[in-house]
Protein backbone atom coordinates (compact mmCIF):
# COMPACT_ATOMS: atom_id res chain seq x y z
CA UNK A 1 0.00 0.00 0.00
CA UNK A 2 2.66 2.56 0.99
CA UNK A 3 4.20 1.57 -2.63
CA UNK A 4 1.29 2.20 -4.43
CA UNK A 5 0.82 5.68 -2.50
CA UNK A 6 4.46 6.90 -3.26
CA UNK A 7 4.01 5.58 -7.37
CA UNK A 8 0.65 6.71 -7.45
CA UNK A 9 1.80 10.64 -6.10
CA UNK A 10 4.90 10.53 -8.38
CA UNK A 11 2.87 10.76 -11.46
CA UNK A 12 -0.34 12.21 -10.54
CA UNK A 13 1.31 15.14 -8.03
CA UNK A 14 3.76 15.58 -10.11
CA UNK A 15 1.75 16.29 -13.15
CA UNK A 16 -0.31 18.85 -10.97
CA UNK A 17 3.04 20.88 -9.81
CA UNK A 18 4.05 20.73 -12.90
CA UNK A 19 0.87 22.16 -14.65
CA UNK A 20 1.15 25.36 -11.86
CA UNK A 21 4.67 25.62 -12.23
CA UNK A 22 3.67 26.03 -16.24
CA UNK A 23 1.40 28.89 -15.17
CA UNK A 24 3.19 30.55 -12.56
CA UNK A 25 6.08 30.78 -15.47
CA UNK A 26 3.75 32.43 -17.95
CA UNK A 27 2.60 34.61 -15.40
CA UNK A 28 5.80 35.78 -14.74
CA UNK A 29 7.03 36.09 -18.28
CA UNK A 30 3.87 38.11 -19.18
CA UNK A 31 4.61 40.28 -15.89
CA UNK A 32 0.76 40.56 -15.11
CA UNK A 33 -0.51 37.84 -12.38
CA UNK A 34 -4.53 37.64 -11.34
CA UNK A 35 -5.68 34.64 -8.80
CA UNK A 36 -8.86 34.58 -10.55
CA UNK A 37 -7.44 34.20 -14.07
CA UNK A 38 -4.74 31.63 -12.66
CA UNK A 39 -7.58 29.70 -10.81
CA UNK A 40 -9.15 29.18 -14.37
CA UNK A 41 -6.40 28.64 -16.33
CA UNK A 42 -5.49 25.50 -14.16
CA UNK A 43 -9.03 24.42 -13.96
CA UNK A 44 -8.88 24.61 -17.66
CA UNK A 45 -5.04 22.90 -18.14
CA UNK A 46 -6.70 20.25 -16.16
CA UNK A 47 -10.18 19.58 -17.57
CA UNK A 48 -8.73 19.79 -20.93
CA UNK A 49 -6.11 17.51 -20.48
CA UNK A 50 -8.13 14.61 -19.39
CA UNK A 51 -10.23 13.85 -22.64
CA UNK A 52 -7.18 14.67 -24.82
CA UNK A 53 -4.71 12.27 -22.94
CA UNK A 54 -7.87 9.08 -22.91
CA UNK A 55 -8.50 9.75 -26.55
CA UNK A 56 -4.32 9.54 -27.29
CA UNK A 57 -4.36 6.33 -24.87
CA UNK A 58 -7.16 5.09 -26.93
CA UNK A 59 -5.97 5.20 -30.52
CA UNK A 60 -2.24 4.20 -28.98
CA UNK A 61 -3.62 0.91 -27.64
CA UNK A 62 -6.13 0.24 -30.63
CA UNK A 63 -2.65 0.82 -32.75
CA UNK A 64 -0.90 -1.63 -31.01
CA UNK A 65 -3.54 -4.07 -30.47
CA UNK A 66 -3.31 -3.90 -34.60
CA UNK A 67 0.03 -5.30 -35.28
CA UNK A 68 2.54 -7.92 -33.94
CA UNK A 69 5.45 -5.90 -34.99
CA UNK A 70 7.72 -4.83 -31.86
CA UNK A 71 9.79 -2.30 -33.84
CA UNK A 72 5.79 -0.56 -34.93
CA UNK A 73 4.50 -1.18 -31.09
CA UNK A 74 7.88 0.46 -29.46
CA UNK A 75 7.51 3.26 -32.21
CA UNK A 76 4.08 4.02 -31.12
CA UNK A 77 4.85 4.00 -27.30
CA UNK A 78 7.65 6.23 -27.96
CA UNK A 79 5.52 8.61 -29.92
CA UNK A 80 2.41 8.72 -27.91
CA UNK A 81 3.65 11.01 -25.33
CA UNK A 82 4.04 13.76 -28.04
CA UNK A 83 0.99 13.19 -29.46
CA UNK A 84 -0.54 13.41 -25.96
CA UNK A 85 1.79 17.08 -24.64
CA UNK A 86 1.49 18.52 -28.20
CA UNK A 87 -2.35 19.17 -28.83
CA UNK A 88 -3.01 19.55 -24.91
CA UNK A 89 -0.22 22.01 -24.89
CA UNK A 90 -1.60 24.13 -28.31
CA UNK A 91 -4.83 24.74 -26.28
CA UNK A 92 -3.05 25.58 -23.28
CA UNK A 93 -4.13 22.62 -21.44
CA UNK A 94 -1.58 20.61 -19.36
CA UNK A 95 0.37 18.33 -21.57
CA UNK A 96 2.01 16.73 -19.16
CA UNK A 97 -1.15 15.50 -16.85
CA UNK A 98 -2.58 14.28 -20.56
CA UNK A 99 0.67 12.50 -21.15
CA UNK A 100 0.47 11.09 -17.12
CA UNK A 101 -3.60 10.00 -18.61
CA UNK A 102 -2.19 8.32 -21.86
CA UNK A 103 0.25 6.29 -19.98
CA UNK A 104 -1.89 5.18 -17.01
CA UNK A 105 -5.04 4.26 -19.59
CA UNK A 106 -2.46 2.24 -22.51
CA UNK A 107 -0.06 0.52 -19.22
CA UNK A 108 -3.54 -1.08 -17.83
CA UNK A 109 -3.98 -2.49 -21.34
CA UNK A 110 -0.36 -3.40 -22.20
CA UNK A 111 -0.63 -6.95 -20.89
CA UNK A 112 -3.59 -8.02 -23.41
CA UNK A 113 -2.82 -6.01 -26.20
CA UNK A 114 1.01 -6.88 -27.04
CA UNK A 115 2.64 -10.49 -27.18
CA UNK A 116 5.73 -11.56 -25.02
CA UNK A 117 8.21 -10.79 -27.15
CA UNK A 118 7.03 -7.14 -27.70
CA UNK A 119 7.27 -6.67 -24.11
CA UNK A 120 10.40 -7.62 -23.48
CA UNK A 121 11.98 -5.61 -25.94
CA UNK A 122 9.76 -2.74 -25.04
CA UNK A 123 10.16 -2.67 -21.20
CA UNK A 124 14.49 -2.92 -21.93
CA UNK A 125 14.09 -0.28 -25.12
CA UNK A 126 12.05 1.99 -21.90
CA UNK A 127 14.59 1.06 -19.52
CA UNK A 128 17.39 2.59 -21.37
CA UNK A 129 15.08 5.72 -22.29
CA UNK A 130 14.56 6.39 -18.81
CA UNK A 131 18.41 5.84 -17.89
CA UNK A 132 19.62 7.66 -20.26
CA UNK A 133 16.83 11.25 -19.49
CA UNK A 134 17.94 11.32 -15.86
CA UNK A 135 21.52 10.65 -16.94
CA UNK A 136 21.35 13.57 -19.41
CA UNK A 137 19.29 15.97 -17.03
CA UNK A 138 22.50 15.49 -14.23
CA UNK A 139 24.97 15.92 -16.49
CA UNK A 140 23.08 19.19 -17.81
CA UNK A 141 23.44 20.49 -14.68
CA UNK A 142 26.83 19.64 -13.81
CA UNK A 143 27.64 21.57 -17.48
CA UNK A 144 25.75 24.45 -16.21
CA UNK A 145 26.24 24.47 -12.68
CA UNK A 146 29.82 26.89 -12.91
CA UNK A 147 27.49 29.50 -15.05
CA UNK A 148 24.85 29.35 -12.48
CA UNK A 149 27.27 29.61 -9.76
CA UNK A 150 29.17 33.09 -11.84
CA UNK A 151 25.90 34.30 -11.83
CA UNK A 152 25.06 34.02 -8.46
CA UNK A 153 28.32 35.77 -7.45
CA UNK A 154 26.75 39.05 -6.67
CA UNK A 155 24.96 37.58 -3.65
CA UNK A 156 26.05 37.04 -0.44
CA UNK A 157 27.52 33.17 -0.43
CA UNK A 158 26.15 32.65 3.16
CA UNK A 159 23.20 34.22 2.62
CA UNK A 160 22.85 32.07 -0.46
CA UNK A 161 23.30 28.64 1.30
CA UNK A 162 21.78 29.62 4.20
CA UNK A 163 18.42 30.52 1.83
CA UNK A 164 19.46 26.85 0.11
CA UNK A 165 19.09 25.04 3.66
CA UNK A 166 15.94 27.31 4.80
CA UNK A 167 14.14 25.93 1.28
CA UNK A 168 15.67 22.52 2.03
CA UNK A 169 14.41 21.87 5.40
CA UNK A 170 10.85 23.79 4.62
CA UNK A 171 10.30 21.36 1.70
CA UNK A 172 10.81 18.63 3.99
CA UNK A 173 8.93 19.76 6.72
CA UNK A 174 6.14 21.07 4.25
CA UNK A 175 6.26 17.47 3.22
CA UNK A 176 5.80 16.08 6.31
CA UNK A 177 2.89 18.15 7.96
CA UNK A 178 1.43 17.52 4.21
CA UNK A 179 0.96 14.08 4.74
CA UNK A 180 0.10 13.78 8.24
CA UNK A 181 -2.89 16.39 7.13
CA UNK A 182 -4.16 14.64 4.20
CA UNK A 183 -4.34 11.39 5.84
CA UNK A 184 -6.20 12.65 9.04
CA UNK A 185 -8.19 14.52 6.84
CA UNK A 186 -9.02 11.65 4.50
CA UNK A 187 -9.28 8.69 7.42
CA UNK A 188 -9.56 10.38 10.57
CA UNK A 189 -7.23 9.96 13.37
CA UNK A 190 -7.69 6.08 13.23
CA UNK A 191 -5.22 5.97 10.36
CA UNK A 192 -2.56 6.57 13.01
CA UNK A 193 -3.87 3.99 15.74
CA UNK A 194 -2.04 0.02 15.41
CA UNK A 195 0.95 1.03 13.72
CA UNK A 196 -0.69 3.33 11.39
CA UNK A 197 1.22 5.84 11.76
CA UNK A 198 4.75 3.76 10.51
CA UNK A 199 3.50 3.91 6.98
CA UNK A 200 2.54 7.77 7.30
CA UNK A 201 5.84 8.53 8.67
CA UNK A 202 7.79 6.59 5.66
CA UNK A 203 5.21 8.11 3.33
CA UNK A 204 6.38 11.33 4.88
CA UNK A 205 9.94 11.13 4.84
CA UNK A 206 9.53 9.18 1.22
CA UNK A 207 8.91 13.14 -0.42
CA UNK A 208 12.21 12.87 -2.44
CA UNK A 209 12.85 14.91 -5.36
CA UNK A 210 14.85 14.53 -8.57
CA UNK A 211 14.12 14.25 -12.24
CA UNK A 212 11.10 16.19 -12.95
CA UNK A 213 12.29 19.04 -10.21
CA UNK A 214 15.30 19.08 -12.17
CA UNK A 215 13.68 19.71 -15.22
CA UNK A 216 11.08 22.07 -14.26
CA UNK A 217 14.18 24.46 -13.06
CA UNK A 218 16.17 24.21 -16.52
CA UNK A 219 12.68 25.26 -18.32
CA UNK A 220 13.06 28.32 -16.58
CA UNK A 221 13.01 31.24 -19.35
CA UNK A 222 15.74 32.85 -19.95
CA UNK A 223 13.95 35.90 -20.41
CA UNK A 224 10.40 37.99 -20.08
CA UNK A 225 8.08 39.01 -22.77
CA UNK A 226 9.91 42.54 -22.22
CA UNK A 227 13.17 40.91 -22.86
CA UNK A 228 14.27 41.75 -19.65
CA UNK A 229 16.15 38.73 -17.67
CA UNK A 230 13.63 35.99 -16.22
CA UNK A 231 14.05 37.34 -12.39
CA UNK A 232 16.12 34.94 -9.99
CA UNK A 233 16.48 32.17 -12.47
CA UNK A 234 20.14 31.20 -11.15
CA UNK A 235 18.68 30.88 -7.76
CA UNK A 236 15.66 29.08 -8.71
CA UNK A 237 17.89 26.44 -10.50
CA UNK A 238 20.81 26.45 -8.23
CA UNK A 239 17.89 26.15 -5.21
CA UNK A 240 16.21 22.89 -7.09
CA UNK A 241 19.48 21.64 -7.31
CA UNK A 242 20.51 21.62 -3.50
CA UNK A 243 16.92 20.31 -2.55
CA UNK A 244 17.70 17.70 -5.08
CA UNK A 245 20.63 17.02 -3.33
CA UNK A 246 19.60 16.96 -0.33
CA UNK A 247 16.30 14.79 -0.23
CA UNK A 248 18.14 11.92 -2.75
CA UNK A 249 21.25 12.00 -0.29
CA UNK A 250 19.36 12.94 3.12
CA UNK A 251 16.18 11.29 2.84
CA UNK A 252 17.02 8.46 0.59
CA UNK A 253 19.98 7.22 2.54
CA UNK A 254 18.53 7.36 5.56
CA UNK A 255 14.27 5.84 4.12
CA UNK A 256 15.94 2.61 4.60
CA UNK A 257 16.98 2.94 8.26
CA UNK A 258 13.73 4.60 9.06
CA UNK A 259 12.16 1.33 7.35
CA UNK A 260 13.88 -1.59 9.34
CA UNK A 261 13.77 0.88 12.47
CA UNK A 262 9.96 0.68 12.32
CA UNK A 263 9.63 -2.71 12.07
CA UNK A 264 7.92 -2.42 8.42
CA UNK A 265 8.59 -5.03 6.14
CA UNK A 266 6.99 -5.23 2.56
CA UNK A 267 8.41 -8.52 1.46
CA UNK A 268 5.53 -10.76 2.97
CA UNK A 269 2.61 -9.30 1.64
CA UNK A 270 4.80 -9.52 -1.68
CA UNK A 271 5.56 -12.78 -1.46
CA UNK A 272 1.73 -13.76 -0.69
CA UNK A 273 0.89 -11.67 -4.03
CA UNK A 274 3.28 -13.61 -5.79
CA UNK A 275 2.15 -17.22 -4.79
CA UNK A 276 -1.58 -16.31 -5.38
CA UNK A 277 -0.17 -15.34 -9.14
CA UNK A 278 1.40 -18.41 -9.78
CA UNK A 279 -1.02 -20.43 -8.20
CA UNK A 280 -4.00 -18.79 -10.21
CA UNK A 281 -1.84 -18.83 -13.02
CA UNK A 282 -1.28 -22.76 -12.95
CA UNK A 283 -4.86 -23.39 -11.90
CA UNK A 284 -5.79 -21.89 -15.48
CA UNK A 285 -2.66 -23.68 -16.87
CA UNK A 286 -4.21 -27.01 -15.73
CA UNK A 287 -7.55 -25.70 -16.92
CA UNK A 288 -6.70 -25.82 -19.97
CA UNK A 289 -4.92 -28.88 -20.48
CA UNK A 290 -8.00 -30.65 -19.40
CA UNK A 291 -9.75 -28.53 -22.25
CA UNK A 292 -7.89 -29.16 -24.98
CA UNK A 293 -7.20 -33.04 -23.46
CA UNK A 294 -9.86 -34.48 -25.56
CA UNK A 295 -8.46 -33.45 -29.14
CA UNK A 296 -7.00 -35.58 -31.89
CA UNK A 297 -4.45 -33.65 -32.71
CA UNK A 298 -3.02 -33.22 -29.24
CA UNK A 299 -0.96 -36.20 -28.46
CA UNK A 300 -1.89 -37.71 -24.97
CA UNK A 301 1.64 -38.18 -23.53
CA UNK A 302 2.46 -34.14 -23.97
CA UNK A 303 -0.69 -33.40 -21.70
CA UNK A 304 0.24 -35.85 -19.00
CA UNK A 305 3.85 -34.16 -19.03
CA UNK A 306 2.90 -30.87 -18.80
CA UNK A 307 0.33 -31.78 -16.36
CA UNK A 308 2.78 -32.91 -14.59
CA UNK A 309 4.70 -30.17 -14.22
CA UNK A 310 2.17 -27.80 -13.36
CA UNK A 311 0.41 -30.65 -10.66
CA UNK A 312 4.12 -30.11 -9.53
CA UNK A 313 4.49 -26.46 -9.62
CA UNK A 314 0.50 -26.27 -7.85
CA UNK A 315 1.28 -28.33 -4.94
CA UNK A 316 4.62 -26.61 -4.35
CA UNK A 317 2.36 -23.11 -4.28
CA UNK A 318 -0.03 -24.56 -2.14
CA UNK A 319 1.84 -26.08 0.55
CA UNK A 320 0.67 -29.71 -0.35
CA UNK A 321 3.84 -31.02 -2.23
CA UNK A 322 5.21 -35.07 -1.21
CA UNK A 323 8.82 -33.57 -2.06
CA UNK A 324 10.34 -31.65 0.40
CA UNK A 325 10.84 -28.54 -1.18
CA UNK A 326 13.28 -27.30 1.63
CA UNK A 327 15.08 -23.54 0.58
CA UNK A 328 18.60 -25.79 -0.28
CA UNK A 329 16.34 -28.02 -2.50
CA UNK A 330 14.99 -25.04 -4.60
CA UNK A 331 18.35 -23.39 -4.29
CA UNK A 332 20.08 -26.85 -5.81
CA UNK A 333 17.61 -26.88 -8.24
CA UNK A 334 18.26 -22.83 -9.42
CA UNK A 335 22.06 -23.50 -9.72
CA UNK A 336 21.68 -26.74 -11.53
CA UNK A 337 19.40 -25.41 -14.18
CA UNK A 338 22.07 -21.98 -14.32
CA UNK A 339 24.68 -24.43 -15.13
CA UNK A 340 22.50 -26.58 -17.67
CA UNK A 341 22.28 -23.59 -19.82
CA UNK A 342 25.35 -22.18 -19.79
CA UNK A 343 26.87 -25.42 -20.76
CA UNK A 344 24.03 -24.87 -23.54
CA UNK A 345 25.44 -21.57 -24.41
CA UNK A 346 28.97 -22.44 -24.67
CA UNK A 347 28.28 -25.34 -26.96
CA UNK A 348 26.87 -22.85 -28.95
CA UNK A 349 29.40 -20.48 -29.18
CA UNK A 350 32.07 -23.32 -29.72
CA UNK A 351 29.67 -24.10 -32.90
CA UNK A 352 29.68 -20.45 -33.96
CA UNK A 353 33.40 -20.74 -33.30
CA UNK A 354 34.08 -24.01 -35.79
CA UNK A 355 31.84 -22.52 -38.17
CA UNK A 356 29.43 -25.19 -38.05
CA UNK A 357 26.53 -22.68 -37.52
CA UNK A 358 25.98 -18.80 -37.93
CA UNK A 359 26.03 -15.70 -35.99
CA UNK A 360 22.12 -15.30 -36.95
CA UNK A 361 21.13 -18.86 -35.75
CA UNK A 362 23.47 -18.67 -32.78
CA UNK A 363 21.60 -15.23 -31.35
CA UNK A 364 17.81 -16.85 -32.58
CA UNK A 365 19.01 -19.88 -30.26
CA UNK A 366 20.78 -18.09 -27.37
CA UNK A 367 18.03 -15.68 -27.36
CA UNK A 368 15.71 -18.47 -25.90
CA UNK A 369 18.69 -19.53 -23.34
CA UNK A 370 18.26 -15.86 -22.38
CA UNK A 371 15.00 -16.03 -21.77
CA UNK A 372 15.26 -18.89 -19.74
CA UNK A 373 17.92 -18.07 -17.36
CA UNK A 374 15.99 -14.54 -17.07
CA UNK A 375 12.78 -16.53 -15.77
CA UNK A 376 14.77 -17.87 -12.96
CA UNK A 377 14.36 -16.08 -9.81
CA UNK A 378 16.95 -14.08 -8.71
Amino acid sequence: RIQTILEGESLVNDAASLTAFRIAIVATVAGVFSVAQTGAEFVVAVAGAIPIGLAVGWLSAAARARTDDPHIVIIVGLLTPFAAYLPADRIGASGILAVVIAGLYVGRREARIESATTRLQARAVWDLVVFVIDGLLFILVGLQLRSIWNALSHANTAELIASAVAISLAVSLTRIVWVALSTLAAHGPGAFAEGGWRGVAIIAWGGLRGGDTLAAALSTPLVTNLGRPFPARAEIVFFAFVVIAVTLVGQGLTLPLLIRRLGVVAAADERREEILARRTAAEAALARLSALEGEDRIAPQLVAALRKRYAHELAVLSGDSKIPETRDHIEQHRWLEREVLAAERSALVRLRDEGAISDDVLRRVERELDLEEARLPV
